[in-house]
């Protein structure tokens, strides 16, 4: 018993420690929270507005008041021809959830990540279509890529994402060469930059008739769809996509 209790006031004494040299930070605006807190008031309003909003379960943008789904899309992407059958998002990429994205993708922000993957992990369950998914996929970094950051952010959503739901992770496709930054690139120029990027791992077909593939945010949606489409000459049946944010100051392309 002295031993068990010496070990807890240990782990007690070093948690404490912990937080006192790395404070909680709230991923969204860098204030210092309370633990077990893992966002500010503000931030929390903020992603909880956004994740409200109804979008389109196809493309993954915000439908306007007066804006109705045809035939399964959205008056965005009813003209255009895309692999992906259905995007789950936490909301929009605009104030406390880009500020969060930016910490993780560049500040290595692991905190952040974890909170946002909790937040994304609930919309899932609210799917339909996610109880049909049979792994998680996610979009793999260039190793040029991964060296340069020192992590592939989409792996580690995927794992702690595959840790939440149940869901196995299987990183079914690779990137065979690398490509421009696509945020430096207009949308017209994204589809052709991912075109071939990717390839399904060694000699492998597709065994899984339903993926969901991972990624951090869909700005055009050019490479979930490359990567959706891969997968569906590959053998898949369905493949849909999971991300924190959706930009919309972009058509879908």
């Amino acid at each position: 018993m002295l031993a068990k209790n010496t070990t807890n006031f240990f782990l007690r004494t070093v948690k404490k420690l912990s937080i006192i040299l790395y404070p909680y930070k709230c991923p969204g605006c860098d204030t210092l929270l309370d633990f077990p807190s893992e966002w500010c008031s503000d931030c929390r309003i903020s992603i909880a507005h956004t994740s409200s909003a109804k979008y389109c379960q196809r493309c993954g943008r915000t439908l306007g008041p007066h804006q109705q789904m045809q035939k399964g899309r959205c008056p965005w992407c009813q003209n255009y021809s895309f692999a992906l059958d259905a995007v789950c998002r936490i909301g929009v990429y605009q104030d406390a959830l880009a500020n969060a994205i930016v910490n993780l993708k560049y500040h290595h922000d692991m905190f952040g990540i974890t909170s946002l993957t909790k937040l994304l992990a609930g919309e899932l369950t609210d799917q339909e279509w996610f109880d049909e998914a049979e792994a998680l996929c996610p979009i793999p970094a260039h190793w040029t890529r991964r060296v340069k950051r020192g992590f592939n952010q989409s792996a580690i959503i995927a794992n702690q994402l595959g840790k939440l739901t149940g869901k196995p992770v299987i990183p079914l496709i690779k990137r065979i060469k690398p490509t421009l930054p696509q945020p430096r690139l207009s949308a017209a120029s994204r589809a052709a930059n991912v075109k071939d990027a990717f390839a399904v791992k060694g000699r492998w077909h597709l065994a899984l008739s339903n993926v969901c593939l991972v990624d951090d945010v869909m700005t055009t949606g050019a490479t979930l769809n490359e990567a959706a489409r891969i997968l569906k000459r590959a053998g898949a049946k369905n493949v849909f996509a999971a991300v924190f944010a959706r930009a919309e100051n972009i058509a879908f392309s």
